[in-house]
């Protein structure tokens, strides 16, 4: 609960945020599905996606594109193995871990605070993203705690 209020400060003073989530991961990886951070236009962060080089290098993708005018969600794949070429994570587990960069801003404070009051009373939902929708919808009957699905546009 602590990561999303503290995005909700965050846009509450109109900074844009990046939220990244781990929706994938393949074998050894030091992030597990459902992982989440968040960076922030002023520099903060919050949460974790796994640690180490891998974390550090997706908060600074993160960072640059924070500073680029017309956002946009996008996947990118981490490969812990030295060999992988530019997929490589800079970490030698050998696994794999996959990140959604899902840009925020004060447009998407109404969606965040309705997960918020759907977690505090105890409730499940869908968290909706894509390119140009990010909403959330409490859900009761949802089983799993984190479906992922990707479709390339």
């Amino acid at each position: 609960m602590e990561l999303w209020k503290f995005i909700i400060k965050e846009l509450s003073t109109n900074y844009k945020l990046i939220l990244l989530l781990v929706v994938d991961v393949k074998g050894s990886s030091p992030g597990k599905v459902g992982f989440k951070m968040a960076i922030s236009e002023s520099g903060t962060i919050n949460g974790s996606i796994g640690g180490g080089v891998m974390e550090f290098n997706m908060v600074e993708l993160a960072r640059k594109e924070l500073k680029k005018d017309n956002l946009k969600a996008f996947v990118k794949r981490q490969v812990h193995n030295p060999e992988a070429g530019t997929e490589k994570s800079g970490l030698i587990c050998s696994g794999e871990q996959t990140h959604a960069f899902i840009p925020l801003n004060n447009s998407n404070k109404e969606a965040i605070q309705q997960l918020i009051d759907c977690f505090a009373d105890g409730n499940k939902g869908i968290l909706n993203v894509t390119n140009s929708q990010f909403s959330f919808e409490t859900d009761k009957s949802q089983n799993e705690s984190i479906i992922y699905q990707f479709t390339d546009e």
